[in-house]
């Protein structure tokens, strides 16, 4: 050991990176008081992203979304290979990519308020859905759970196709073949399989995806539990 720097101490905060030899650097901007955000590696102190970037996402799915200074975005690899760019104005949010596709958000001008409105884009930066949808979730083995332009809750495949209609007040959390729906009537919330059928009552305050074949529920405010899917969706405490 030399007691040599391998990184200088010139950054406001580092941190690692999980599962890359990268971290994250921040540096100061002054004049505004904000951090600004680049990765180095960790070994070497080398830039791999420059930090003149005001957000920069998790690695998900290969890939991470970054946003500069200048509100322009881009989607990096693993090798910190720019993939795509887009400008300032193409929407007001990038999230991150699951199964090669990536929500976006535009903001749209209502009639008393601005709106949001939500597509779906590529790797490639192609925009394969667009930001017509009132509301949307991530892609789950190829489907994915919106509300349409014309307010129904439904199940799309990667092209915006219109598989099922639901006729619940609320849909969310697609995963393992399931999704949590809210009861019009009760406003409580249970679980349905794809083709709309419950596979719970809705007898919760609260529920979360499955994970696993296990899901946690709040029952009240003073009572959690996990339903477990494996046997008929008996819920237990």
């Amino acid at each position: 050991m030399t007691g040599e720097f391998v990184i200088e101490p010139i950054y406001a905060a580092i941190e690692c990176i999980e599962g890359t030899d990268w971290a994250r650097v921040y540096v100061s901007d002054g004049l505004k008081n904000e951090l600004k955000i680049g990765i180095i590696d960790r070994n070497t102190g080398n830039l791999i992203l420059p930090t003149d970037n005001s957000r920069l996402s998790i690695f998900s799915d290969g890939v991470a979304v970054v946003q500069g200074t200048d509100g322009r975005y881009k989607v990096i690899d693993e090798q910190g290979k720019v993939l795509f760019e887009k400008e300032a104005g193409f929407c007001d949010d990038l999230y991150v990519f699951k199964e090669g596709i990536a929500r976006f958000l535009i903001r749209v001008e209502g009639q008393s308020s601005w709106e949001s409105r939500y597509g779906f884009i590529d790797k490639t930066g192609k925009v394969i859905i667009e930001p017509k949808l009132l509301d949307a979730g991530d892609f789950t083995d190829g489907k994915a759970l919106v509300v349409t332009a014309e307010g129904q809750n439904a199940l799309v495949d990667r092209e915006g196709k219109v598989l099922k209609i639901y006729d619940f007040a609320k849909c969310s959390s697609l995963s393992e073949g399931l999704f949590v729906y809210k009861d019009r009537r009760t406003g409580l919330y249970g679980y349905a399989n794809l083709d709309g059928k419950p596979v719970t009552a809705p007898d919760f305050a609260e529920a979360e995806p499955f994970q696993d074949g296990v899901a946690i529920v709040k029952v009240n405010d003073l009572v959690r539990g996990a339903i477990l899917s494996l046997t008929g969706f008996n819920w237990k405490l």
